[in-house]
């Protein structure tokens, strides 16, 4: 497969499951910056996927509670994966 469709069919996979952005990253020429802040282990992989979401302002109104947070971002993970089968 081209590498053009490839972004296509990505993009439009992400899109269906209600990404707003989406985005593939060329990291060979940040690689040092990228081991330096994350490990060895991370240089394995030459490129990047970002997809992202968008969020109510009244949930990003409450992140400065990040440990509340992370337990409504699992119940909602948790609720999007059992409406998905």
């Amino acid at each position: 497969m081209a590498m053009d469709n490839l972004r296509e069919e990505l993009c439009q996979q992400a899109e269906s499951l209600g990404a707003a952005y989406f985005g593939i990253a060329d990291l060979t020429p940040v690689q040092k910056v990228i081991v330096e802040q994350g490990g060895e282990f991370l240089a394995q992989f030459p490129r990047a996927i970002s997809v992202g979401l968008p969020l109510a302002n009244a949930v990003v109104d409450q992140l400065y509670q990040h440990d509340q947070f992370d337990q409504f971002c699992e119940c909602n993970l948790h609720m999007f994966a059992t409406n998905q089968n």
